[in-house]
């Protein structure tokens, strides 16, 4: 479907518990402090305290309640019953009503400041996505730094669909804006230039772009980043113009490249 690049496996994992936790994550996001049991104890019978806690320390963990809530790691749920004194096996019994688990979980996003997104989040989070799909283009980093953003701001994470197409929105945006960024200094000779490095060299069996890529392989060198910079240079003045733009432009490359040895 346009707008959607997760697969069914990534899909189902985004939107359960993961399937490992580990202690510190457990003792960290599902601890109960004195405030969260006098919260939690303010409900009646057993199922509704351990369901209720459990729904606590989920939001905490993962800004969100996942698909398999009621299907937590074994260690968390023994983990939330020990320190209510209640019986693990009496989280079946939880949410048999959906009122009642969905009144939980609001007043759960209140006590800790989680809320759902509205207009000018979305406006907001779209604006911040470009910025970072101007410097990373892979559209899973993209969707990972997203979340990672709601969970700082204790926005409810929404579905799935709708993060993806923020991401693609914003990669197409971001293609968009760095060919208009390009457009005015993209002459004639640079765009040979460009298109020089994606023509296979028949001795390399290789683009000199997928050289220019690779690390140091060797003490060789051939494979050091000083030797690439010594072959930019000297692809760059086979086709460069012979003024002072130019001549900045070419510097500023050299510059970058030498940052990296």
């Amino acid at each position: 479907m346009p707008g959607q690049f997760l697969s069914q496996v990534e899909r189902e994992r985004l939107q359960s518990f993961p399937d490992e936790i580990t202690i510190n994550e457990v003792i960290t996001f599902f601890t109960l402090s004195d405030k969260d049991l006098t919260l939690v104890k303010k409900r009646s019978g057993d199922h509704n305290l351990l369901g209720f806690a459990l729904q606590l320390g989920t939001l905490r963990y993962l800004s969100f309640i996942p698909d398999n809530f009621l299907q937590p790691p074994s260690v968390v749920i023994e983990y939330v019953a020990q320190q209510l004194e209640v019986s693990p096996t009496v989280l079946k019994d939880y949410g048999e009503r959906d009122q009642t688990k969905t009144s939980q979980l609001r007043e759960i996003q209140d006590y800790l400041g989680f809320r759902k997104s509205n207009k000018a989040d979305y406006q907001q989070l779209e604006t911040w996505l470009l910025e970072r799909a101007m410097e990373h283009d892979r559209p899973l980093l993209l969707f990972q730094l997203l979340i990672k953003k709601l969970e700082i701001a204790k926005i409810i994470r929404p579905g799935l669909t709708i993060l993806e197409r923020m991401v693609v929105k914003a990669r197409n945006e971001a293609w968009t804006e760095t060919a208009l960024r390009l457009q005015p200094i993209l002459t004639e000779e640079r765009e040979k230039f460009l298109d020089s490095l994606l023509e296979v060299e028949v001795d390399k069996q290789r683009t000199p772009l997928a050289w220019l890529r690779t690390g140091a392989v060797s003490n060789s060198p051939k494979g050091t980043t000083e030797n690439k910079i010594s072959k930019l240079i000297q692809n760059s003045e086979r086709y460069q113009q012979t003024n002072e733009e130019d001549a900045v432009n070419v510097e500023s490359e050299i510059q970058f490249l030498s940052s990296l040895v």
